[in-house]
C-alpha cells in the first residue's frame, strides 16, 4: 500500500517503514547502519507547528512486510514530511506495535520536547 493510499489515520501515533531515499543518507550519518541500510523505522506524531511528521526510529535492512533494525541513534532523531513518501510503499506494524513501542519508548517521550528532534529541511525552502 502507498502512504497516498493510506493517509494521516494510518501513520499518526503508529509505526511504520518505508524505503530509504538516497538523498537522506548524508542526513542519517549520527544512525548506526546507515550505510548498509534500504529502509527508515517511522513512528507518526503531530507537531504543533508543522503538523503531522514521522520521526525517523532507526535504519534498517527492509524484508518483504517487515523491516530488521539496526540499532536506534544515541543523538536526535531525524524528522520528516510524510509527503515525501507519498508515492512510496508504506510498510505498517499494528501487530508488533506493542514491542515496538517498548524499545522505542524514550524516543517516542523525546517527541514531547521538540528541541530533542532535528528536522531535515524541506528541498522546496531552498529555490
Amino acid at each position: 500500500m502507498k502512504y497516498r493510499d493510506l493517509g494521516f489515520r494510518g501513520i499518526y501515533e503508529q509505526f511504520c517503514a518505508f524505503p530509504l531515499k538516497d538523498e537522506m543518507r548524508e542526513d542519517l550519518i549520527h544512525y548506526p547502519g546507515f550505510t548498509k541500510a534500504d529502509g527508515i523505522l517511522c513512528y507518526g506524531y503531530m507537531h504543533p507547528e508543522e503538523g503531522l511528521m514521522l520521526a525517523v526510529m532507526a535504519t534498517g535492512m527492509l524484508e518483504g512486510s517487515d523491516i530488521q533494525c539496526f540499532h536506534e541513534p544515541r543523538e536526535n532523531l531525524i524528522s520528516v514530511f510524510p509527503e515525501d513518501f507519498e508515492d512510496e510503499e508504506i510498510i505498517t506494524f499494528q501487530e508488533s506495535d506493542r514491542i515496538l513501542r517498548m524499545r522505542f519508548d524514550d524516543q517516542i517521550r523525546a517527541l514531547g520536547n521538540r528541541n530533542e528532534v532535528e528536522y531535515m529541511p524541506d528541498p522546496a525552502d531552498a529555490l
